[in-house]
């Protein structure tokens, strides 16, 4: 057993800052151990693992406090290495001192991996982490864990991303008990389909009017879902709204109105996401604000990528793409969610990710 007096500093120090890494890169460091007195442990090891995990409580009867537990976890990496060791395996004395062990985990480049997220709710995550532990013959009797961001690459340059979506075209109907069916016809363009943070998305919307009721004005809105999966069901849907906009002008009825020039800058947020058992997908929201009727909707889906627009025009493999975000003009930033928020989690992280300065 190790007194906690023994130990002054058992900590795990990565070798960027901020710790960002994509698939391809090697996540190093080094252990750091400082005793004020001597122990005696078997070994020293650290660990790379990644996985995502969401935990669900729900109420099933209010009476007497029952909850159903659903939970889900998937592990993409679980790396080891030992740093020190008794060659026969028994404990052996660590006299005082500092002490310090380099490791080395090189990321996989053929195995596709989700990017690291903290999703607010429902203990939902996708986590990478270093973890080191003093351990005896049998047990850890230590530990201390560093967090880090992954990033799958998405690179924004590629053509399917580039090109111009098709218009989306949404027709809603209000329908009243004493009148007919009146239509709203809301026409939705882009310039593309992915951005990266940082990056405005570009929009145009035309808003037919044909009901006799008066709109206040367009809204747009980032709508963020996520989905929490038990196999090929959907066993949570959460919705979460950014960087809302609005158009000046109201519109009467019978009139057709063209929000032209309309942008949105994108905050910093989790790239698109998916796994086996959470996904994450945006799309932009367009909101009809009627002054005395439902308020109408049309959405066009949305990809946020990790490699921003106009680094090189044409597109190279994985390593070169992370080449060009090393040279072009963004910085790492914490996600702007509000992670703490998430109240059964132990070790808060906020992730990083990267922000195009345009």
């Amino acid at each position: 057993m190790i007194n906690n007096t023994s130990i002054k500093q058992f900590e795990i120090s990565l070798g960027t800052n901020p710790a960002v890494y994509f698939p391809g890169q090697a996540v190093n460091g080094k252990v750091i151990l400082d005793l004020e007195r001597q122990i005696n442990i078997a070994s020293i090891q650290v660990q790379c693992l990644g996985f995502s995990s969401w935990n669900v409580h729900r109420r099933t009867s209010a009476r007497h406090h029952h909850c159903d537990i659903n939970s889900r976890k998937e592990t993409f990496i679980d790396d080891s290495e030992t740093l020190w060791e008794n060659v026969e395996g028994n404990l052996q004395e660590m006299p005082v001192g500092q002490y310090e062990f380099n490791f080395n985990f090189p990321l996989p480049i053929d195995k596709k991996l989700p990017s690291s997220a903290e999703l607010m709710w429902y203990d939902s995550r996708i986590r990478y982490c270093i973890i080191a532990t003093l351990n005896d013959k049998k047990k850890k009797l230590y530990r201390t864990v560093k967090v880090f961001t992954f990033l799958e690459i998405i690179d924004v340059n590629r053509p399917q991303f580039k090109a111009p979506p098709p218009l989306i075209e949404v027709e809603n109907t209000s329908c009243c008990l004493c009148y007919q069916s009146l239509p709203t016809l809301l026409t939705i363009s882009t310039d593309r389909s992915a951005y990266c943070p940082g990056e405005s998305i570009k929009f145009e919307v035309v808003c037919d009017n044909m009901t006799s009721s008066r709109i206040k004005y367009i809204a747009a809105k980032l709508a963020r879902t996520t989905d929490l999966h038990v196999g090929e069901r959907t066993f949570l849907h959460v919705r979460h709204y950014y960087s809302e906009v609005r158009s000046t002008e109201e519109i009467t009825g019978g009139q057709s109105f063209t929000w032209h020039e309309a942008s949105m800058k994108i905050p910093s947020l989790p790239p698109s996401i998916k796994s086996n058992f959470i996904t994450v997908s945006y799309e932009l929201l367009i909101i009809a604000k009627f002054v005395h009727s439902p308020n109408q909707l049309a959405s066009a889906p949305i990809t946020i990528g990790s490699i921003p627009l106009n680094l090189q025009p044409d597109p190279s493999p994985p390593a070169s793409d992370v080449n060009r975000l090393q040279s072009a003009n963004v910085v790492f930033e914490g996600c702007v969610d509000d992670c703490e928020r998430n109240i059964n989690s132990k070790n808060k992280f906020k992730p990083f990710y990267p922000v195009a300065r345009i």
